[in-house]
């Protein structure tokens, strides 16, 4: 299982819920609009936020990725995604990377592709957030409960206190569907034994209120299907190892292009039906 997938989905979750806050908290003044449409988005796009915002009396597009652990490639990564939606939308695009957790090297501004002469032909200057150093007072006081789910990971964030401050804050603005998202940006910071005991613990007194929202549901639903999956890739490996042992590689490369549990069973069932390696290897190649 992914063991990334529970944050991630937790700040797409954030994000899409509160997109005015990350909208203020990143350019202060601007107003969020609407989201970019998938169509408006090159198909190799696949940005974690593009926000149509209104800034300074112009429209601009707010591009965000989030970073858990250093990607050498993000500098590159976010001129291809800026360049691209430029190009789509033909808006000017601002790129930003919020990196979630202290690394001790990060990408950092500006990305430059240069010339063999060392002249630089690419240029893209974009904006680093690194949530270690950034106040928590700067949620709080401007009042971006959307974002409270960041605290513990603010600087000087990994206190008890600062969790119990979130979760009093989130519980007085109303946003106890927000609990789990907490839970999840938590634990990227509490590791050691001890803290991660207690931050079950505390989590689990609001165990009444995280059951019926709908982001702890989505968690339960999304990891049950992951389950299933996973389940069902197994059986497929393990009939093509006990009946066409030569296909196993095959069969490997195969089911990792396959996402959903139907696709799978299908594919099973035809296996099945094949008596012969070279059917059997026809069935696997058809489906690739």
């Amino acid at each position: 299982m992914n063991t990334t997938k529970p944050w991630d989905d937790s700040i797409k979750w954030l994000v899409r819920q509160n997109p005015q806050s990350l909208v203020s908290f990143l350019l202060p003044d601007a107003v969020f609009q609407d989201v970019v449409d998938r169509e408006l988005q090159a198909p190799s796009v696949e940005a974690d936020t593009l926000y149509g915002v209104m800034w300074q009396g112009e429209q601009v597009i707010l591009h965000v990725e989030f970073q858990r652990n250093r990607d050498n490639e993000m500098g590159r990564r976010l001129w291809h995604y800026n360049a691209l939606t430029h190009i789509h939308t033909k808006l000017p695009v601002y790129s930003v990377v919020v990196y979630l957790v202290e690394e001790s090297t990060l990408v950092e501004s500006p990305y430059v592709i240069r010339l063999p002469d060392g002249r630089p032909t690419q240029r893209l200057d974009f904006e680093t957030i690194k949530m270690w150093e950034i106040a928590p007072e700067l949620i709080e006081q401007q009042g971006l409960v959307g974002l409270l789910p960041l605290l513990p990971l603010t600087k000087g964030g990994k206190k008890r206190e600062t969790v119990d401050r979130m979760i009093d804050d989130l519980t007085k603005a109303g946003r106890q569907d927000l609990f789990v998202v907490g839970y999840a940006f938590s634990s990227l910071v509490y590791t050691t034994e001890g803290d991660d005991e207690w931050l079950k613990a505390r989590f689990f007194m609001q165990h009444d209120i995280l059951k019926d929202t709908w982001v702890f549901k989505e968690i339960r639903k999304e990891g049950l299907e992951e389950g299933v999956q996973q389940a069902k890739k197994q059986d497929l490996l393990r009939f093509v190892e006990l009946r066409f042992p030569t296909l196993l590689a095959l069969a490997k490369q195969t089911v990792e292009q396959k996402e959903s549990v139907e696709q799978l069973q299908m594919m099973l069932d035809k296996l099945y039906q094949m008596n012969t390696s070279e059917q059997a290897q026809a069935a696997l190649l058809a489906n690739q």
